[in-house]
């Protein structure tokens, strides 16, 4: 029988206990060390922080990390190198950042609309079809769990998709452009940029100056990944010189966003309080049971981020 460590920072542990309790193949469920010693760990459920006394568990199998993101702890040296981690990015988890991007592309349309109105009202050509969303085009950077669920619902709505990955490997959509040389290829092809990247030296400010100028005129971001992928005084001068026509951003360096940040006085820029991807710890509580028992009995396992030699 496997035994569970759930660190302090995951979100309601006794819903854990109650779910993996119930289910038909036990385990045991701790957040201290009243029944177990360190050496029975065998699975370890973590989230905000790598607890200092995880490095004690000599016999650990399986580390679980909830939330959508692990680059908070990938460079902590207290992780056991040979231990698999994986991701617990439900499918509920991806369908409410699918929708939340969905959402403010919808805005972004909206927005359109009221600048050819404003150009049409001056004599000016109305833009054929700008609000079309058949002709929008939308480019996700990081095509992982939740990014792919992103581009493939926005896919299934008639939206041309393109996708930036770091890495070549196989992805769910056709049009991927790989490796920072081809960033600003890539930028030239999207009114809208999505950002779902993990955050890592290499990506961050990656939402830079650079990229928006690539972009078409009056182009749109979309930040869902880290605060740190944006330079936010770069994205004030491309909304002030109509560069972008606007933002939508639900992540900051800072969060909460301080009340005297100059992102608060421009409209162009739509802020949410970090909910694209709000954790339901019941249904990720179930999600990580599935997980588990998918791992032990060799199937394949998503979000997997390092591989046991023997896996």
């Amino acid at each position: 029988m496997k035994i569970i460590f759930i660190d302090s920072s995951v979100k309601e542990p006794e819903v854990y206990k109650k779910i993996f309790g119930n289910e038909g193949e036990k385990y045991l469920v701790t957040t201290n060390f009243d029944k177990y010693s360190l050496e029975e760990i065998d699975i370890a459920i973590i989230w905000l922080q790598v607890p200092p006394i995880i490095s004690s568990f000599s016999n650990l199998e399986l580390i679980l990390v909830c939330g959508s993101g692990i680059d908070h702890i990938l460079d902590n040296n207290r992780l056991p190198e040979d231990v698999p981690i994986i991701r617990l990015v439900d499918h509920d988890l991806r369908k409410r950042v699918a929708n939340y991007v969905l959402d403010h592309i919808l805005e972004y349309q909206k927005k359109l609309v009221t600048a050819d109105d404003k150009l049409l009202a001056g004599g000016e050509r109305l833009k054929e079809e700008s609000a079309n969303q058949s002709n929008l085009k939308v480019g996700i950077m990081g095509l992982g769990l939740i990014g792919s669920t992103v581009a493939q619902t926005l896919e299934s709505l008639g939206i041309e998709v393109y996708g930036w990955a770091r890495t070549n490997k196989k992805r769910v959509i056709k049009s991927v452009f790989i490796g920072r040389s081809s960033l600003s290829i890539f930028a030239r092809q999207c009114d809208v940029i999505v950002c779902q990247l993990p955050l890592t030296p290499a990506t961050t400010g990656i939402l830079n100056k650079e990229l928006f100028n690539s972009m078409p005129k009056g182009g749109y971001i979309i930040n869902v990944g880290r605060g740190a992928h944006l330079d936010d005084d770069d994205l004030i001068d491309a909304i002030e010189t109509g560069q972008l026509l606007g933002a939508s951003l639900d992540v900051f360096t800072i969060e909460p966003l301080p009340e005297n940040h100059p992102f608060h006085e421009i409209p162009e820029i739509r802020i949410t309080p970090h909910i694209a991807g709000i954790i339901d710890p019941e249904k990720q509580a179930s999600y990580a049971y599935n997980v588990i028992q998918k791992f032990y009995r060799r199937k394949r396992v998503e979000g997997i981020v390092i591989h046991k030699d023997r896996y």
